[in-house]
């Protein structure tokens, strides 16, 4: 904004500065420079040229002044337009960026709620599937005798009883553990939206 005004300055100062005389005298001295006077060579030589100069008009003057001020305005506020303008697009631009970030963690947390689902109705399947068998074991075990002509079969089925036991522990270990994690997951990606709320 600053070298407008100054050029504007500058310009004003020449023209207020410029001679008035409406003649200008062109020669070459006797060293061989160029000289430009409002009065002829002082040696009084006729070797010279002269030009019409345009006279001084005060109220052109004043015109082109009030035009170059005006262009000078309307260039500081096409300035400001532009910067405003720009100022809006990166605020846009960071509206837009935050909308993204959003969706991104919604989707993430959205992800998450669904693996947890899945793999909770999962473990919860097999859990259920686990205990219906561990009952099973128990109640052919307490129904068959305990003889030496039942012993292969009660073997078996305490072995069948014991890896339903295990398996139930690694259900439970996952709800203890994995389980939690993902809920972990959820709620840091919830109190991650909630900043933005």
């Amino acid at each position: 904004m600053k070298t407008p005004v100054i050029l504007l300055g500058l310009l004003i100062v020449v023209l207020v500065v410029s001679p008035v005389s409406a003649q200008v005298y062109k020669w070459v001295d006797k060293n061989g420079v160029t000289r430009y006077s409002d009065s002829p060579p002082p040696d009084g030589g006729e070797d010279y040229e002269t030009r019409e100069e345009i006279a001084y008009d005060e109220e052109a003057d004043r015109a082109r002044t009030a035009d170059d001020k005006r262009a000078v305005e309307e260039y500081t506020q096409m300035k400001a337009q532009e910067e405003q303008l720009e100022k809006q697009m990166e605020e846009a631009k960071a509206q837009e960026a935050e909308a993204e970030k959003i969706d991104a963690i919604k989707a993430d947390q959205e992800k998450v709620k669904e693996e947890l689902a899945t793999k909770t109705r999962h473990i919860r399947g097999r859990a259920r599937r686990d205990l219906k068998n561990l009952r099973y074991y128990e109640s052919q075990l307490a129904n068959l005798p305990d003889t030496p002509e039942n012993a292969e079969k009660r073997a078996e089925l305490e072995a069948q009883k014991q890896a339903a036991i295990k398996r139930l522990m690694q259900h439970k270990r996952y709800f203890q553990a994995g389980g939690r994690q993902l809920v972990q997951e959820y709620e840091e990606l919830d109190k991650e939206l909630k900043a933005y709320e």
